[in-house]
Formats: C-alpha cells, structure tokens, sequence
C-alpha cells in the first residue's frame, strides 16, 4: 500500500468511474485500474462494487476512504511542518465555503491571505454547512465557513463566530402581501415553499422559523442554486427565503423582499477540526481569519 494508491481510491470514491477517475489524477485508465486492483489483493478485501453503469464503495471501503483522508491529511500537516522551519509556509489549503459569505468579504481575505503566504495553494470547496462539517470530521477540508447550524452534535468541531445577517422572504410581486415592508411568517401559513436542499443549514433555520410561527412550511421543491430558486420564484411556482446580503444581487422587479418579524438571523461561523490544528498552515490561516475580522468588525 502507498500514497499514490490511496490517492487513486479517493479519486475513485469521488468520480465513481474508472475513466473520469484516472484523468483527475492524469494517468492512464489501464495503469489506475492496475494500482486499484494490486491494492484490493494486497489487502484481501474489496473496496469497490462496480456495475455497468458505475463504481460504488463498499461499507468497508467506506471506511478506508476515511482513513485514506485522515493519512494525507496528516501527509500534508507533515510536509507544513517541515516548511515552517524555514520561515516560510508551503502546502495547500482546503477551505470550505458555504454559498453565501459576502458580509465578511470573503474574495478579499482570501485574497490578502495569499499575497502574504504566495507559496501556497488554496483549493475551495463549496458545499452545504452540514457536509462541510462532515468533510472537516473527514480530514478533507480544512476549515470551512459555514452557517451556524441548529444541530449542535459536532464536538470535535471548534466553532468560531464571524459575522451576521437577516433572511428575507422573497415573493413574486403580484403576492397579495408584497405592499408589505414587514411580515410575520404565520401570515403564510397556506404558501408553497421553495427552500434549499437539507444539506444546507439555512434548510432547518427558516422550517424552525415557520414551526415557531405555528405551522410547518409546505415545501414543494428544494434546491441550492439561488437563481434557480429565484426564477421559479418569478414564476410563481411559490416563496422562498433569502439571506439579505444576496438582495443587491437578485432585486429586480419581479420579485419583492419582505422582512420577517421576528427576524430571522444567520450567524456566519469558521469551523476547524480538533483534530487538525497541529498543521502550521490551518493554525496560520484560522489566525489570520480572526485577525481580519477583527479588523472589519463592521461586517
């Protein structure tokens, strides 16, 4: 077993195709199925079950993709490690993004970050609050920006606040009620909800929003992109709630916000795994993340 195998698995677990596995790693298909093959026998285990149609994990490799994750991880905080001795910091970043962090100008921290550390490399992963913080857990990411999320089951998770904001209703302008600056959730009670999927923590913190008003959202259609959702908004397929920081962006006339009342809030968060901060470059990153902040305290 070596490092370039376990590197093949996760890039099979990942593309689960042999084909698009072995070009995201560029060698050929032959000599990754070759290393894939060695490895199930030299372990004596399968770690793929493959169909005609794709490739899938088995609950053991399931398991050893975990593990794979966790020595890289490690292969990596080793090789920073090293490069901290001679005063410069080396390596990549894995950060994990939600959608949506404009309130902490998040392009230009990164930005900054790398003009002072140009011998790095960042690598950003967009994804739900929830599968971030499984991928922290994993040892995939490093740190991740998400929102804070209702479930608070991640002990091994060190959570640190960043910023805030307010979710918006947004409605077509034909709504009945979109004459209105301010509304209360109960008042639509009989609407059809347009939400993100379940991954994304904004999923649970306006359906909680709507169970504490009094009833539960008839959500009839969930997905991430907010331009999608935005359009079958237009449409009048239904309502769905934004984060205010995305209203310059989406306003036009086709839509109204409406503010809710209470409001709804959004608590922007860096998380980091526990586990990780013995890598040099994650320390010095999440300390530069506190230290900007700190330095636009405004947002």
């Amino acid at each position: 077993m070596n490092i370039l195998q376990l590197e093949y698995v996760i890039a099979l677990a990942k593309h689960k195709n042999f084909s698009n596995a072995a070009d995201s790693v560029f060698v050929s298909q032959s000599s990754f199925s070759q290393q894939i093959i060695k490895l199930e026998k030299e372990i004596g285990i399968k770690l793929f079950r493959r169909t005609t149609r794709d490739v899938n994990l088995t609950e053991v490799g399931k398991e050893f993709v975990k593990h794979a994750y966790e020595i890289l991880a490690r292969m990596e905080s080793l090789k920073q490690s090293m490069s901290a001795y001679s005063g410069m910091l080396k390596g990549t970043l894995n950060i994990g993004t939600i959608n949506v962090i404009k309130n902490i100008d998040f392009n230009t921290m990164i930005t900054t970050y790398y003009n002072l550390h140009p011998d790095i490399r960042i690598n950003i992963i967009q994804a739900g609050t929830y599968n971030l913080l499984q991928m922290l857990q994993n040892c995939a990411i490093d740190i991740a920006f998400i929102t804070k999320p209702i479930q608070s089951n991640w002990p091994d998770i060190s959570i640190t606040p960043l910023g805030s904001d307010t979710y918006a209703l947004v409605v077509p302008s034909t709504h009945p009620l979109a004459h209105k600056r301010e509304i209360r959730l109960s008042e639509f009670i009989n609407e059809r909800f347009i939400s993100p999927q379940e991954d994304e923590a904004m999923y649970s913190i306006c359906q909680n929003a709507c169970m504490e008003a009094g009833f539960k959202p008839n959500i009839i259609c969930t997905v991430n992109n907010s331009s999608i959702r935005l359009k079958m908004i237009e449409a009048g397929l239904g309502v769905g709630f934004f984060p205010q920081e995305d209203k310059m962006e989406y306003l036009n006339e086709k839509v109204t916000w409406l503010n809710p009342n209470p409001p709804i809030v959004k608590q922007i968060m860096s998380a980091v795994f526990k586990g990780n901060m013995e890598s040099p470059l994650t320390v010095d990153f999440n300390n530069f993340v506190s230290y900007w902040i700190s330095k636009h305290s405004n947002l």
